[in-house]
């Protein structure tokens, strides 16, 4: 019982974030999404807005046990290059909230 809370606990906190993506090459990026396909595709179009061309896809379905419901849990995920104009700058942003991502600069020496 206690892994089937630790398991839906992970899902549902996984489960509210709707994607995400990071750079995997020039003009590349891995897209991931956690509630439908229809998120990584926004993402795709939102990283590459002069359009992409999908390298490779996958689904996943789970499903997680919460008392006597069974719960689906989906995670997707994209490999697509940017066409047409390269985009001025990647932003990379917090997943949750979808705000700007905090700036990390290099300790001082």
């Amino acid at each position: 019982m206690r892994l089937i809370t630790i398991g839906l606990a992970a899902s549902v906190t996984l489960g509210g974030c709707g994607a995400s993506s990071s750079i995997i090459g020039p003009r590349t990026y891995q897209v991931t999404c956690r509630r439908s396909q229809a998120n990584c595709w926004e993402e795709a179009q939102r990283v590459c807005p002069n359009g992409f061309d999908q390298l490779d896809r996958a689904d996943h379905t789970a499903y997680v046990v919460s008392g006597s419901a069974v719960v689906p849990a989906y995670k997707g995920e994209m490999i697509v290059r940017c066409t047409g104009a390269a985009p001025a700058v990647a932003q990379v942003t917090d997943e949750p909230t979808g705000r700007p991502a905090a700036k990390r600069t290099a300790p001082r020496r």
